[in-house]
């Protein structure tokens, strides 16, 4: 009505948008204003390979398992010295997918080995960096997850996260 709020009209455009949606008659444009989707780069580190993930929202932009050659990790003495090799592979899979640091929202890293805590999703702050840098659980390549999505969370200015860590105690 002529009498509504801008607020008002915003929350019934958007009522009418996830009817829709949910009836599936909502077709998705290329700048969704009403229900942004949030571009997270997964990071899941192995003994050999790092696999990546790209989601927008729900959906699944990109897959990959990144294989490294067994020479370049065993001339690293440390599960931590393979972090600017897996890092630089893992920058390339968003480059091979057209996509820079800047185009992503959030990171998130497989968990590695911390202090025993309940399963979740928790932010990488300074004392996470440290216990995965100096493996105050021990050493696993899961460390490298975390210390992964910090570092490109750093250079682009979003928000790092890990998930479920081995050391999950419930």
């Amino acid at each position: 009505s002529r009498s509504s709020t801008a607020a008002q009209v915003a929350r019934g455009a958007k009522a009418l948008l996830l009817r829709r949606f949910r009836s599936d008659r909502y077709a998705r444009t290329p700048r969704d204003h009403f229900f942004p989707r949030f571009r997270v780069l997964a990071i899941n580190p192995g003994s050999t390979s790092t696999k990546v993930a790209l989601f927008e929202g729900d959906d699944l932009l990109a897959r990959k398992d990144l294989s490294h050659a067994s020479e370049e990790l065993a001339a690293c003495e440390t599960i931590v010295e393979q972090l600017p090799l897996r890092r630089r592979v893992v920058v390339g899979f968003l480059e091979d997918n057209g996509l820079t640091l800047g185009d992503l929202h959030a990171v998130v890293g497989r968990g590695g080995l911390l202090r025993p805590i309940e399963s979740g999703t928790y932010a990488i702050d300074d004392t996470v960096v440290t216990d995965l840098t100096e493996g105050v659980s021990g050493e696993h390549p899961a460390n490298l997850g975390g210390l992964i999505a910090h570092e490109i969370a750093t250079l682009a200015e979003i928000p790092a996260f890990f998930v479920d860590p081995p050391v999950v105690d419930e």
